[in-house]
């Protein structure tokens, strides 16, 4: 009887030894076997108190996860929640119990020496595992440094299937480190070093843009994008730490974010629009090449000596700036010509604008169809006419126009890119998708000048085509 009463005490205590344990533990950890996600909850069990969200690789058909609600033990071997932990003839990293024999841990190793196991990596987000919750090395590591035992771990495999929530957790966790969930699901989440996909490209592209070389758009957030955001950073007074949260995001594509200082070899859209200006005032007849070299750099000199002396020629900011409020008005002059001039449209494949009304003249640039032009005055085989904001002559036996312009242009890839230029500077401005149509302002060489939503913006002539429209 004794005896009895005794087990029946031990029991007992060892009851409320687990309970306190759970009590203790602020955690609670949901297991969702149908989209394998794992999410860690603080203090709470609903959306607002996720802080902790990753994709990971559960039990495979063969040797299922086992589910159920569980409270995670103490450590059973010396080795768990530490780096190494061996299973069978390999390793893992970071191994926390859950119950019995499953874990939480990394994806395996071969050895210590070895890198993760390919096939497994490949296989996150799949039910892949011998039974186990196989994590990024990361993910791992979090929960066996910050998720004590007691904590409550629910496996279920009755929810609906979330493609788009999947989609996010396989490109990157969630941790409430870098932001709220909001901003996670929206996609604002804060990129770092190892980041990688979509919105790490269109970041590389954005600083690239800016002048800050990183190297061409990949979707991998390695050193040299590192490297290119904090000096980002630093040129526009934010914290130099490297990171992207929304904040930084924000200001990136801010048509106010400052580009890279211009220097010998500066690559970007802001030494474009620079050379463009130039080109636009008379001082420039190198090739738009958007680098900062020899021949904008003398044209850049030429123009300051003769029209604003006194002035430093460095390519500041500032400079920069007032070449582009000089080449508008230069360019708003331009585009005044004769209320009569009928507006026309190139229909050949392709011509060229002439800088004299000569076959041997040089070419100013090639004019591709659907270009609209301005005729100024008609010279028998020859037409004097404005196209992009610059004059020019052609050969009018070669061409052959119609009297009416586009009025439209029509995106004719599955994404575009929109940008608006201003004060030098070249920013993103949102993007167009196939059959969006905006009314035509304006066209230059390489970029349809568009009207969207009244907004004055540019879009490449790789992505639309011009539309005439009919009569009725």
């Amino acid at each position: 009887m004794k005896h009895r009463i005794s087990i029946l005490l031990c029991a007992v205590l060892a009851l409320l030894c687990l309970a306190s344990a759970s009590a203790d533990s602020p955690y609670y950890i949901t297991v969702d076997l149908a989209n394998q996600i794992v999410t860690v909850y603080k203090n709470g069990s609903d959306q607002e108190h996720i802080v902790r969200q990753m994709i990971c690789s559960a039990g495979s058909k063969e040797t299922p996860t086992m589910l159920g609600t569980y409270t995670m033990v103490e450590k059973q071997d010396s080795n768990e929640r530490k780096e190494w932990y061996r299973i069978g003839s390999g390793y893992v990293k970071w191994a926390t119990r859950i119950k019995w024999g499953t874990m939480f841990h990394s994806i395996p190793y071969n050895s210590k020496r070895s890198s993760y196991n390919s096939q497994m990596a490949a296989k996150m987000g799949e039910p892949y595992s011998n039974g186990c919750i196989r994590l990024w090395t990361e993910d791992a590591w979090w929960i066996a440094t910050h998720v004590p035992p007691g904590t409550k771990v629910r496996i279920y495999d009755d929810a609906d299937r979330d493609e788009a929530l999947r989609d996010l957790l396989l490109h990157v966790t969630f941790s409430i480190d870098d932001g709220s969930y909001e901003q996670f699901l929206r996609g604002m989440y804060t990129l770092r070093l190892w980041s990688w996909g979509d919105r790490v490209k269109s970041l590389q592209g954005r600083l690239n843009m800016l002048g800050y070389a990183c190297g061409e758009p990949d979707g991998e957030f390695g050193r040299d994008t590192e490297d290119a955001v904090k000096a980002f950073q630093a040129q526009n007074g934010l914290e130099q730490d490297g990171t992207v949260p929304e904040a930084v995001w924000n200001a990136l594509f801010n048509v106010n974010a400052v580009p890279a200082p211009v220097t010998d070899g500066t690559y970007g859209l802001h030494v474009y629009a620079l050379q463009q200006d130039l080109q636009a005032l008379g001082s420039y007849s190198g090739p738009l090449n958007a680098t900062y070299d020899a021949g904008t750099a003398a044209a850049l000199r030429d123009y300051v000596s003769r029209y604003m002396p006194g002035t430093e020629s460095l390519p500041s900011p500032r400079l920069l700036n007032e070449i582009h409020v000089r080449a508008a008005l230069a360019d708003a002059d331009a585009k005044a010509p004769a209320a009569e001039a009928p507006t026309m449209a190139v229909t050949a494949l392709a011509t060229e604008l002439l800088e004299q009304p000569d076959a041997m003249s040089v070419m100013l640039s090639s004019l591709s169809k659907g270009t609209a032009v301005q005729v100024l005055e008609d010279l028998g085989q020859y037409l004097r006419v404005r196209a992009g904001g610059r004059m020019g002559y052609l050969d009018a036996g070669a061409v052959e126009l119609q009297a009416t312009a586009p009025t439209q242009v029509a995106v004719s890839q599955e994404t575009a890119q929109l940008y608006h230029i201003e004060g030098g500077s070249v920013t993103a401005a949102g993007e167009a998708h196939m059959g969006d149509t905006f009314r035509l302002i304006d066209t230059g060489e390489q970029f349809y000048i568009i009207d969207a939503d009244g907004q004055s913006l540019w879009i490449s002539k790789g992505d639309a085509e011009p539309v005439i429209e009919e009569e009725a």
